[in-house]
């Protein structure tokens, strides 16, 4: 339930704000609206849709790198904590990834310069999707109602997975008993 209420929680906050709220609720969608109620911002240029969060994207990725690479490289190491960069690149986590294979016809040398750069087209390409989610209500619930499956699935593998890890020596142990 986590996964799924980190993932789509923004999207529908940000789906009720841009086309059921008001300025004089305190939910401005831009700086200068044209008109009153959710067309009043249509014309939002490059800089609100995409260098603005790219600005803060980038910050956030360089603040990733200090602390995952870097700061507490080995305490996430000693205390096996899984990070995005770990599950998506690593050997022991996701073998049959489309990352992990990249990585590995490159080499450990490059693995985390590809992680990031995938992270930044990632992260282009959602930017890029906010383009008709902002514009289009119809498009915006069917790409809310996607990001639910989606989360809702990889939460339950994941769990579903790793129970089954944990709890398969835990029950063989058990039984033996």
């Amino acid at each position: 339930m986590t996964n799924v209420f980190v993932h789509v929680s923004p999207a529908v906050t940000l789906w009720g704000i841009r086309w059921f709220s008001t300025n004089e609720q305190g939910f401005p969608l831009c700086e200068n609206p044209t008109a009153p109620g959710p067309h009043g911002c249509d014309h939002i240029g490059v800089n609100e849709r995409l260098y603005h969060p790219m600005l803060a994207y980038l910050i956030w990725q360089a603040t990733y790198i200090v602390v995952i690479f870097f700061w507490r490289k080995e305490r996430i190491r000693e205390r096996s904590y899984n990070t995005a960069y770990l599950y998506l690149a690593e050997e022991t986590n996701n073998k049959r990834g489309m990352l992990y294979s990249m990585c590995s016809a490159l080499g450990p040398r490059y693995c985390k310069l590809l992680y990031m750069a995938w992270h930044f087209v990632y992260t282009i390409g959602s930017l890029l999707i906010g383009y008709p989610s902002f514009h289009y209500p119809t498009f915006s619930v069917v790409l809310i109602a996607i990001m639910l499956m989606v989360a809702a699935y990889n939460g339950a593998t994941y769990y579903m997975d790793l129970f089954n890890r944990q709890l398969t020596p835990n029950t063989i142990v058990y039984h033996q008993q």
